[in-house]
């Protein structure tokens, strides 16, 4: 669910800032499989 949640979040991140790759690193709720 926490994924479902976080890619849904991404794809908002991205309708907003583009395809800033690293700003949405940055934001996401996860970090390389570990929650934040």
């Amino acid at each position: 669910i926490i994924y479902e949640i976080n890619f849904y979040f991404l794809e908002d991140l991205k309708q907003r800032y583009g395809s800033d790759f690293d700003r949405l690193s940055r934001m996401s709720i996860l970090e390389e499989g570990a929650a934040k």
